[in-house]
């Protein structure tokens, strides 16, 4: 259970780690490889660079989220964000020794740096996160809610993301708690809806028996994150301002937007013509896909991508949502979207205008509307322009419900910042490296109700 708006003094500790072993891996690298008497003169040169190769290594481990990594989660997790880091920061190191004549180590040194570096930091996050899962490994935790399908669905999300480091105690429903009092006594963590109508009073009883409460924010929470906090005459306000960026911020996204678009399309430019060619070849139809969807203030725009389904696909099923195993996705159309690489297109849509790279994904009208009629506060998230990637994206998984996709989106827009859009950037990628967030809750019936126990005896 990570924080996701903090950097801890845990964190704090694991940058340090992680710092400590890039200097090591370079310099156990020169001590193999590098001519004795000259490797007193690297070192020298070395240490002028110490302090701007620390901010670099910095940055990349904290918009890759490695520290997060560390603490409870899977193997394959730390693997793929620490070779991320490490190659990004070997790339850029390589890249700087070419561009400003600094550094001049061989490829040699930096591709056995990589080696040291990748090993001695997977290493370190393996034990930290095996530390923490042994400290930790005797919480308990009981769930409180409405239904019981609630309850073993919030248990499988629990236990996927700790990796099973928790107990879940059992299930409560929310009218039963004061009745079983000795259940919650002898729980760690409470985990509790916000629209929990007895929630004040379970809170104030969780304070004085120093229980941990973990709330799922209803969306009227989530507006009121960075609220302003004003006085009138003795009466204590929330001043909650609509969720959109001011002038300042959409220009520095706007550019932001421009400038790595068109950086990216030079760069991918190979990629999108093999891509284009190989769903022209494969399947009848054009590559180009164009869909429909809404964008900032619900205006319509078309967006882009490569097609993945068969040509015409809804001219019979009507508008509907893709499933698992779906028929109409051709065979390239499912490489591509288990890689992501379907939307590479929609980087033209950014150019343009109608889309930015970070926002919430734009749906297609037909289905807004419908979500508009379940979740009120739908169109808030069409305050500002969609993006390719989101908060929702890396947060989420893909059978995340649009509800709590919606929660992650209007998190987005209430701590928007260019440092947490570098940070999505960024972890974007290991999304889509990562098996973890294509995977589905499997709801079984182990947990317990509690209540139905309590009745038995």
């Amino acid at each position: 259970m990570s924080n996701i708006s903090k950097f801890s003094w845990v964190d704090a500790i694991i940058m340090f780690f992680n710092l400590v072993c890039v200097h090591v891996g370079l310099f156990l690298a020169c001590l193999i490889l590098e001519d004795i008497g000259s490797l007193g003169d690297h070192v020298e040169k070395y240490g002028y660079n110490l302090i701007g190769a620390s901010a670099a290594a910095f940055a990349i481990f904290y918009l890759y989220g490695i520290c997060n990594v560390g603490k409870g989660r899977r193997l394959q997790s730390i693997i793929v964000s620490v070779f991320l880091s490490i190659f990004t920061y070997t790339a850029g190191s390589l890249l700087i020794s070419v561009c400003f004549d600094v550094l001049n180590w061989s490829a040699a040194v930096y591709f056995m740096a990589f080696i040291f570096q990748f090993g001695l930091i997977t290493l370190i996050l393996y034990l930290i996160s095996s530390i923490h899962k042994h400290l930790f490994s005797n919480k308990k935790v009981l769930i409180i809610g409405e239904t019981m399908q609630d309850g073993r669905i919030l248990e499988h999300k629990i236990q996927n993301l700790v990796n099973g480091s928790v107990e879940i105690v059992g299930y409560l429903h929310e009218t039963d708690w004061q009745k079983n009092k000795h259940v919650l006594d002898s729980s760690d963590v409470v985990l509790v809806q916000s629209n929990f109508t007895g929630k004040d009073e379970l809170m104030s009883y969780c304070a004085l028996k120093g229980k941990e409460v973990l709330v799922i924010p209803e969306v009227s929470d989530l507006l009121t994150l960075n609220a302003d906090m004003q006085q009138i005459d003795d009466l204590l306000v929330l001043s909650v301002k609509p969720p959109k960026l001011n002038q300042a911020e959409r220009l520095i996204k706007r550019l932001f937007d421009i400038v790595v678009s068109l950086i990216l399309l030079v760069i991918l430019s190979p990629v999108l013509l093999v891509i284009y060619l190989s769903v022209s070849f494969t399947s009848p139809g054009s590559a180009i896909f164009k869909q429909v969807r809404s964008g900032l203030n619900g205006t319509e725009f078309e967006i882009i991508k490569f097609r993945t389904m068969i040509d015409n696909a809804e001219s019979i099923s009507g508008p509907m949502l893709a499933t698992t195993k779906d028929p109409r996705i051709t065979k390239i159309g499912a490489i591509l979207r288990a890689t992501r690489l379907d939307e590479l297109p929609q980087f033209l849509n950014v150019l343009k205008g109608d889309m930015s790279l970070i926002g919430p994904r734009p749906e297609r009208p037909f289905f807004v509307e419908q979500f508009m009629q379940t979740i009120p506060t739908y169109s808030y998230r069409m305050t500002v322009k969609p993006g390719i990637t989101g908060l929702a994206q890396v947060m989420g998984k893909y059978n995340t419900t649009a509800l709590d996709k919606h929660r992650f989106d209007l998190m987005y827009l209430r701590q928007y910042s260019l440092l947490l859009d570098l940070k999505i950037s960024f972890q974007t990628i290991l999304i889509v490296l990562s098996k973890e967030q294509a995977e589905g809750v499997k709801v079984t019936n182990t947990i317990p109700n509690l209540q139905e126990s309590a009745n038995n005896i």
